[in-house]
Parts: C-alpha cells; sequence; structure tokens
C-alpha cells in the first residue's frame, strides 16, 4: 500500500475499499455522481491474484503452435484439404516442397505471371511448348514421364502412372499397405517429384 509523506492514501482500493486523495473538492455535483458510482460498483468484488496468461482454445489451457496452426486450417481455411504430410525420413525443405506442391505454391511461370509478374513466355522451355503448371512440370512433361518411367521400373512397376499431383496422392492415402511400405512409397514419390 502506497502512501506519502501524510499518510493520506492514494487513489485505490483499501482493505476491500475505494480510499480517495483527491486535490481539489469535488463540488456538491461531482460529490453526488461519485456516490452514485460507488454505490453501483459497491457489488464488485476486487480480489488482489497474481496474473497469467490461460490459452482458453485447448482443453489443458497450454499454447502450442501446432493448436494454432490446427485453429487457423480449421476456422480460416474450412474448403481446402490443408492436411500436411511431415516424413521424418526426408529433409525439411522436400518436406516443405511438397505442402506448397500440394497447395499449388510453387514458383513456376503460371504461379508468377498470375501473381502479376511479368513473364515473356509462360510455356515449357524444355519441351512441348505446354503451359509451365504443377501439372506439366511433374506430370506431362516429356522430360518428366522420362523419369518416372525409370522410377517405376526401378520399383518393380509397384505404383501406377500418376497423371497429376492429385491423382498420386489420391492413390497413395488410399493404398491398402502396412504404414512402413506407404512412407517408403512417399519417400521415392517426394524425391523424384523434387529432382524433377
Amino acid at each position: 500500500m502506497e502512501q506519502d509523506k501524510d499518510c493520506l492514501i492514494i487513489d485505490r482500493i483499501f482493505n476491500g475499499q475505494w480510499a480517495w486523495n483527491w486535490s481539489n473538492k469535488l463540488g456538491v455535483h461531482n460529490s453526488s455522481y461519485l456516490n452514485e458510482i460507488l454505490l453501483e460498483i459497491s457489488q464488485v468484488n476486487v480480489q488482489v491474484d497474481n496474473d497469467k496468461c490461460i490459452w482458453s482454445l485447448d482443453d489443458d489451457s497450454t499454447f502450442t503452435v501446432g493448436d494454432l496452426r490446427r485453429l487457423i486450417e480449421d476456422h480460416l481455411l474450412p474448403s481446402l484439404d490443408t492436411t500436411t504430410t511431415w516424413v521424418k525420413y526426408l529433409s525439411h525443405k522436400v518436406n516443405i516442397f511438397m505442402g506448397r506442391l500440394k497447395l499449388d505454391k510453387l514458383p513456376h511461370r503460371l504461379n508468377l505471371s498470375l501473381r502479376g509478374i511479368e513473364i515473356l513466355e509462360i510455356s515449357c522451355l524444355s519441351c512441348c511448348g505446354m503451359v509451365e503448371s504443377n501439372q506439366h512440370i511433374f506430370f506431362e512433361c516429356e522430360v518428366a514421364k522420362g523419369i518416372w518411367r525409370i522410377v517405376r521400373r526401378w520399383c518393380d512397376n509397384s505404383f501406377p502412372i500418376f497423371e497429376s499431383n492429385v491423382h498420386w496422392l489420391h492413390w497413395w492415402s488410399s493404398w491398402p499397405v502396412s504404414r512402413e511400405k506407404k512412407d517408403r512409397a512417399y519417400v521415392i514419390i517426394a524425391t523424384t517429384l523434387w529432382f524433377t
């Protein structure tokens, strides 16, 4: 409790009661207003306690980045399939690349053009002149098709010829094999896409 040299109480609550240290007299009107306010707040029970932050969006009241990410995905992006696959056998940059590929957020010529960046040519320069998009770069381009043929042969043709990113993700998620085998296939496919 702070007190000045004359032991006058500074404006605050003291022993559950308001204590005032006015420098000027209030006058009749202001005194009646103060009494009305004090009457209205007389039922308020003020307790002194330590402040603490509580994360109210989780059952155990603790904040985690994962909880916040799920909250944003659930409430701000309800129409998108934003579930991310994170495989521990892949490097962070490949996992991030796969997430960006899934959301079509890679900086290929079509996406750069759609973002307003002036590009002289949005067609693929390595083969047939088709528009450079995720679909073309990773699945339709003759170079990509050749890479996929080699990888499929190396894997004993254990997976189909993929037509798109959606196609391979759907195949992978519905493939009825063990988790270990799925993870191995994901690593092979993600690595192939990364190096394509």
